[in-house]
C-alpha cells in the first residue's frame, strides 16, 4: 500500500517529488497543496477519524505546539525503528537549532527536511554596502529608505521589494518589528505588540512602500522571484529556501549579493507523523522517511531550493557554488523564533491581517495595533 505525503508547493519539495519518481520501491506519493490553501488541507486531514496521508510537512515551532497539545501530531517512534536506518541517518549532523525546533518538550516530532529564514539580496553594481572581509553585510530596517531611494528609478528598477501579500507580510514585517526593539510577546507571553517600538516599526515599514513596485501588496514568493530574476529591485527580502530557484544556474554571475537582518526569523519545516492512523503504520512511515532523508537529500535541497538542514551541507565547496549559501547558515546562527506556545496560529492570524490592513492605508498604524493588541489579550 502506497504511502502518502502532504506538503505545500514550496521549491524543496521539488527534490522529495524527484527523489520518490526514481525510487518507486519506496511507494510513497507527494500531495501538493498551494501555501495559501495548505493550513487548511493540513488540518483537515488531522482532524479526519483517519488521516488520508501518513506524513505532512510542517513549519516547524509555527505549528507544532499547537498539533501535539491538541494530540494531533504523534511523537516520531524512533525506539521501534530500525537502529540501523537510524544510525545512517546521522541525527547529529543536522544543525542543533534546527534539532531543537523540531522537538516539542524535548522530544522529536519533526523530520528536519528545509528552513525557511530571511536572506536579502541587494544589486552589488548599484548599492554601495559596506562589507567587512569574510563577512556577511548587515542591513538594519533602518536604513532601508536611505539605501533605496538612491536607486529607485521606476519603471526602469525598483528601489525595493517587499513580501507583502497578505500570505507573507506579518514575517516579512517581523525583523523590522524586532530591530525597532518591539515584540509580540514579552518574556511571560504576554502581548505587547502596542508599543511606541511597534508603531515605529510599522510606519517605517508602510512608509517604504513607495520604492515599491505598485502591485506590491500582491508580492509573494513569485513576484520577488520575478523582481529579482529580471533583476528590476535593487534589494529585497526572501526566504533562503527559495534562493536557488531564483538564482538557478550557479555558473552564471548574478549582480546581486546577500545579507542579512540584524535579528532574521526561521522556521524549519519538517515532517510529522498524524497522530491518528495505526501504530503500525507510523513505524513504517517514519522509517521510510529516515531512509530517505539522508545527506544525499540534503544536498538536493540545497541545489533545487536554498536551505539545507545538516552541518556537512555547508561545505567550502557549496559556499563556493552556491554564493547565497554562507549568508544563509550565518543567519541560521543569529535567527530568533516566535514563542512556540499552542495560540500561535491564531496570534499570526491577527498579526497578518492588522499589518496588511496598515500597508494598504485601510486603517492606521496606530488604530490597527491597538486592535491587534486586544485581539491578542483575548485569544492569551
Amino acid at each position: 500500500m502506497n504511502l502518502h505525503i502532504l506538503g505545500p508547493n514550496d521549491p524543496a519539495l521539488d527534490a522529495l517529488s524527484q527523489y520518490l519518481e526514481r525510487h518507486p520501491e519506496y511507494e510513497m506519493h507527494l500531495t501538493i497543496v498551494a501555501w495559501e490553501n495548505y493550513q487548511n488541507a493540513l488540518f483537515d486531514s488531522l482532524q479526519a477519524i483517519e488521516s488520508p496521508y501518513q506524513a505532512v510537512f510542517i513549519p516547524g515551532h509555527v505549528w507544532l505546539a499547537e498539533l501535539v497539545v491538541e494530540g494531533k501530531l504523534a511523537p516520531l517512534p524512533v525506539d521501534k525503528i530500525s537502529s540501523e536506518i537510524y544510525t545512517l541517518y546521522q541525527p547529529d549532523d543536522i544543525l542543533p537549532k534546527i534539532r531543537e525546533e523540531c522537538q516539542f518538550d524535548k522530544e522529536p516530532y519533526l523530520i528536519p527536511y528545509f528552513t525557511d529564514g530571511h536572506l536579502l539580496f541587494y544589486r552589488n553594481d548599484i548599492m554601495s554596502i559596506e562589507e567587512e572581509t569574510n563577512s556577511i553585510p548587515t542591513i538594519a530596517p533602518q536604513q532601508f529608505e536611505q539605501l533605496v531611494h538612491k536607486v529607485h528609478h521606476p519603471p526602469q528598477i525598483y528601489g525595493l521589494a517587499l513580501k507583502a501579500a497578505p500570505s507573507e507580510i506579518f514575517l516579512d514585517w517581523l525583523p523590522f518589528l524586532w530591530a525597532f526593539g518591539g515584540d509580540v510577546l514579552d518574556d511571560q507571553n504576554k502581548p505587547v505588540i502596542y508599543s511606541k517600538e511597534s508603531l515605529l516599526a510599522l510606519e517605517s515599514y508602510c512608509n517604504l512602500r513607495q520604492y515599491c513596485p505598485q502591485d506590491v501588496q500582491g508580492y509573494g514568493n513569485f513576484e520577488i522571484a520575478a523582481a529579482l530574476k529580471n533583476q528590476i529591485v535593487c534589494l529585497a527580502p526572501t526566504w533562503g529556501g527559495q534562493a536557488a530557484s531564483i538564482f538557478a544556474n550557479p555558473s552564471s554571475e548574478y549582480p546581486y549579493s546577500t545579507a542579512l537582518y540584524p535579528i532574521p526569523w526561521n522556521a524549519t519545516w519538517g515532517i510529522g507523523i498524524p497522530n491518528n492512523q495505526s501504530s503500525t503504520q507510523k513505524i513504517r512511515v517514519t522509517e521510510k522517511l529516515y531512509q530517505i532523508n539522508r545527506s544525499e537529500m540534503d544536498q538536493k535541497v540545497l541545489e533545487i531550493a536554498g536551505s539545507p538542514v545538516r552541518r556537512s551541507t555547508y561545505s567550502a565547496a557549496n559556499f563556493e557554488k552556491f554564493f547565497w549559501l554562507k549568508a544563509q547558515g550565518e543567519m541560521l546562527q543569529r535567527c530568533r523564533t516566535l514563542p512556540a506556545i499552542p495560540q500561535l496560529g491564531k496570534i499570526l492570524g491577527v498579526l497578518y491581517a492588522a499589518v496588511y490592513t496598515a500597508f494598504c492605508g485601510e486603517k492606521s498604524s496606530r488604530d490597527v495595533l491597538a486592535e491587534a493588541q486586544t485581539a491578542l489579550e483575548s485569544i492569551l
